[in-house]
């Protein structure tokens, strides 16, 4: 689209071009100039350039127009207990909520309803700690908050309270990352601490089992990931072993390997171990046999991440770039268009992957067609004061990717015009971003932006400029009633 409006003004031009140079003569004599400047003909040409060059800046400015940003900023003076968001979510009912560093809170369009460890309180259960790292709502309507010292909390949204997740009064033990199935458990895991298993009674209450070596249902209990197939059995990777749990039976499938990832593709199992080795479990089997070797192509390396692209595996390394995995015949083979060591993926809300590896270079890469796209986001300079680079991707439903940076403010990605446009924060209460510090970047249903940063508070951000369409029923031409609108509705599609 872009191309061809670029061409069509290009066409534009040169018969304005073309037009002025035939008819020089013709506009000389009418000229309002011609009374001072009849005998040098050279004042008519750059006059006429000057209209011509004006025209062309006019066209470029409305065809190369920027997005315009509108925002409301929040921050403690509004009501946020911290001007320091980490983390955002937007729950079944429609409610915003925001973890910050000291406290828990909830927005609901007008004022923000703040939860906060109640320390000395023993007779109720409160929130585990301040400090707020992740928020998720399971199948149930609970909310499971992760904090700062690897500690769950569990806030029912029907009761409004919260609640004792083990059943057992012991939720104060450690667990670093958390995992829903599809029947609606919740499974806690931690790289040293094993698994607990969490299940809602029909009464709302809570049970749990715990999975350790002491109690003889894992191998390891030093966690590396929990999945789920397609038959609902979820697979417990460790350092040291491969179990499966289906029906509340556990079964260990291996004792040794060094599991670091697991991808179910069609209703089969893959498995990829520490150093590159790539298993296949046979459709809930028992066994698990050894497809390909990274090792043998790649050598010495480890794997840093993984992604699901073109239908291919691809397996980041730490030191000798990226390889893919493919399905059909089972090969392993160098992936000549990323050069990429050490990567870390992570993935939009339309399931697109994106990679970087503490350059400040981020790629783009279409999960369907494979294209790669990357952007250099953040100055080589600036990445030298930069701790630990983060980014969080957005696409929102006019098409524009919205990325949000730690250290370089905030990008937009018009993916129809490929065009990346840059925001910074301009002072306080002054530009769409209090700070180019991002902590944070989410949509909400109604297609509103929200973006948090470190230590200035939360911002709601629109954009003001784009999206505006007129719709004419019969032709913009025609001015009887058959243009009239008398009704307009929202279906169940978003279609209006």
């Amino acid at each position: 689209m872009f191309r061809n409006r670029l061409l069509s003004f290009l066409y534009l031009f040169f018969l304005l071009v073309s037009f002025a140079c035939i008819n020089l003569k013709k506009t000389m004599k009418r000229c309002i100039f011609v009374t001072s400047n009849q005998n040098n003909p050279n004042h008519y040409m750059k006059y006429k350039l000057l209209c011509l060059f004006v025209l062309l800046s006019f066209s470029l400015s409305d065809l190369y127009a920027d997005i315009e940003l509108s925002s409301k900023q929040m921050r403690t003076s509004d009501g946020l207990p911290s001007n320091s968001v980490r983390c955002m979510f937007q729950d079944s009912k429609g409610f915003l909520w925001l973890g910050t560093l000291d406290g828990l809170t909830r927005y609901d369009g007008n004022t923000f309803l703040t939860y906060q460890l109640e320390s000395g309180k023993h007779d109720r259960i409160s929130l585990a700690d301040n400090r707020i790292k992740h928020v998720a709502e399971d199948k149930n309507g609970f909310l499971w908050i992760k904090t700062v010292p690897e500690l769950f909390s569990c806030y029912d949204l029907q009761k409004a309270c919260f609640v004792d997740f083990t059943g057992t009064g012991s939720d104060g033990e450690n667990y670093s990352e958390i995992f829903m199935s599809s029947n609606g458990d919740v499974w806690l895991w931690h790289r040293r601490n094993g698994v607990r298993q969490i299940v809602c009674e029909d009464d709302r209450t809570m049970t749990s089992v715990k999975f350790r070596t002491k109690f003889g249902n894992l191998p390891d209990d030093r966690i590396k990931f929990i999945k789920e197939d397609s038959s609902g059995r979820i697979w417990i990777g460790t350092m040291q072993g491969l179990a499966s749990v289906y029906k509340g039976k556990v079964e260990f499938i291996d004792r040794k390997l060094n599991f670091s990832s697991s991808f179910p593709h069609g209703e089969d199992m893959y498995f990829l171990t520490k150093s590159g080795d790539v298993y296949r479990c046979v459709n809930g089997s028992k066994k698990i046999d050894c497809l390909a070797s990274l090792s043998a192509i790649a050598g010495n390396t480890s794997v840093s991440t993984h992604s699901l692209i073109k239908d291919k595996w691809v397996i980041f390394t730490s030191s000798e770039g990226v390889y893919e995995f493919d399905f059909q015949n089972f090969q392993i083979t160098p992936c000549r268009e990323l050069k990429i060591n050490n990567g870390k993926v992570i993935h939009d809300n339309y399931g697109d992957c994106w990679a970087y590896n503490n350059t400040g270079r981020i790629y783009y890469i279409n999960s369907k067609s494979g294209e790669i796209k990357n952007f250099q986001l953040i100055p080589e300079e600036k990445m030298k004061y930069i701790d630990y680079e983060r980014y969080h991707v957005v696409r929102d439903d006019r098409g524009i990717v919205w990325i949000s940076t730690y250290g370089n403010g905030l990008f937009t990605y018009d993916i129809q015009e490929d065009r990346l446009e840059h925001f910074v924060s301009e002072g306080k209460n002054a530009g769409p971003i209090g700070s180019d510090f991002l902590l944070c970047l989410m949509k909400d249903r109604t297609g509103g932006i929200w973006v948090s940063s470190e230590y200035s508070g939360l911002s709601h951000i629109s954009i003001s400029n784009k999206g505006i369409t007129h719709v004419y029923p019969e032709s913009p031409d025609v001015f009887d009633r058959s243009n009239t609108i008398r009704l307009l509705t929202k279906m169940s599609n978003a279609f209006i």
